[in-house]
């Protein structure tokens, strides 16, 4: 069930978030991994946050909302950073490019970010209660779409298909 009552996208889920996930889960990396896969991962630590950024050309084909197959161990990675550095909120960002409308990338990037909560929930047992979407569609570019001719600039695009993940840290 998805809800988009409020603020952000969830999927509604049942599961006891009391239940020891963290450890339930069989993982292949080790406590002792993390500080490796946070830099495979290319992440950074913000405050009281762990920011990953994931080109959208990584996890999803074209105009699609289904996870690559081949993303499979990124996302992996990302749910085992969770489960050991993780707090009490995962926060997933979907954004796009300026191709289409408006309200198309809009659509395109909740659905995105929601598709990367249904595989961590999923695959990874990560919570469903602990994790909230938002799509930004195009509005929050970290590159120029067009070049300063106003010609197309293909690169600048691709840097902003992405899907940014934002894990809360553990307090204390």
């Amino acid at each position: 069930i998805i809800d988009t009552r409020g603020n952000g996208v969830r999927i509604e889920s049942n599961t006891d978030i009391n239940t020891n996930w963290r450890t339930e889960h069989k993982s292949k990396y080790s406590f002792s991994d993390t500080g490796e896969v946070l830099k495979e991962l290319n992440a950074r630590q913000e405050k009281d946050q762990i920011i990953v950024n994931i080109g959208g050309d990584v996890l999803f084909d074209f105009n699609s909302t289904d996870i690559r197959p081949e993303s499979a161990q990124t996302l992996a990675k990302i749910a085992h950073v969770i489960r050991t550095r993780g707090g009490d909120a995962i926060y997933v960002d979907g954004h796009t490019d300026s191709k289409g409308t408006s309200d198309y990338n809009q659509k395109l990037s909740e659905k995105r970010a929601l598709s990367v909560i249904r595989w961590l929930m999923e695959y990874e047992s990560i919570p469903a209660q602990l994790m909230v979407g938002y799509g930004y569609g195009e509005h929050r570019p970290v590159a120029p779409n067009t070049h300063t001719d106003g010609s197309d600039n293909p690169e600048g695009r691709a840097l902003n298909r992405r899907v940014e993940i934002r894990i809360q840290t553990k307090k204390g």
